[in-house]
């Protein structure tokens, strides 16, 4: 018997476009795997960069697209955890396929397993009605679906603010690039007692407003607007930010963030 069909968004070549909704098989998990039919996810930059053709990775065509996502299990392989079944509410990681036994996966850091396989990229993704998912994690029941699908995203911005950064309560904490990225390290950074500085251009008006409106953020800087070094200099009593997350991709962005961060930071 063959596998059932779904609709998902097909990168189908390489190149500029060639993307479409496209018949797809539905396969069955493999070992080690659950097969979740998704409920929600998030359309991240790096599917624009798929999208594009421009971004530094291993793609396989055809793919479905997309990795961040959030839904309910429906099946599951052989050699599945026991903690989680059929009917768990989860989200998962991208990792389809890592070694396991190199240095990275060995200390924990399997995202940079150099033979590491990625949903979206080389296997199938989330954009479709079923994906088949590796490393799952259970959702609260009071997270909701949408919640559920950007957890990837924020669990990105954790690594990067709280276990790369270090940051701490007193920290001053220079965000750049008021995107998903930046609001959620800004939201992260603040949890961890650090008093943020959002930093925008003036096409962020919105976004910067709504972080100081809505999420609380302490300073917020349109750079176009207002010398961001000088003003971090007065916010700091001449130091610079003890930390600097730069969240923009831009090389302005770069070189702003070399200018504001203290000795030492």
């Amino acid at each position: 018997m063959g596998s059932a069909i779904m609709r998902g968004v097909v990168k189908f070549d390489r190149g500029s476009g060639f993307v479409e909704v496209r018949d797809v098989d539905d396969r069955p998990p493999g070992p080690g795997q659950v097969k979740v039919e998704v409920r929600a996810a998030g359309i991240c930059g790096s599917d624009l960069h798929i999208y594009h053709d421009t971004i530094n990775y291993d793609i396989r065509t055809p793919v479905v697209m997309g990795h961040e996502f959030s839904g309910i299990v429906v099946d599951a392989g052989d050699d599945v955890a026991g903690d989680v079944a059929v009917g768990d509410r989860v989200t998962g990681e991208p990792s389809i396929y890592i070694c396991g036994h190199c240095d990275y996966c060995l200390s924990g850091h399997y995202n940079m397993c150099p033979t590491r396989q990625v949903m979206g990229y080389y296997h199938d993704g989330c954009f479709a009605s079923n994906v088949n998912v590796t490393l799952v994690h259970k959702l609260p029941d009071e997270v909701t679906f949408e919640a559920g699908a950007v957890t990837e995203l924020l669990a990105c911005c954790v690594h990067s603010v709280i276990e790369q950064c270090g940051v701490t309560a007193g920290d001053v904490v220079a965000i750049i690039g008021p995107g998903p990225v930046g609001l959620f390290s800004a939201l992260v950074a603040r949890a961890e007692g650090g008093t943020v500085v959002l930093c925008g251009t003036s096409r962020d008006k919105e976004r910067l407003d709504f972080a100081e409106r809505e999420l609380g953020i302490a300073h917020t800087i349109d750079v176009q607007a207002v010398d961001a070094v000088q003003r971090l200099r007065e916010l700091t009593g001449g130091y610079g930010a003890d930390v600097v997350v730069e969240c923009a991709g831009a090389a302005s962005a770069i070189d702003l963030a070399l200018e504001v961060v203290r000795k030492r930071g």
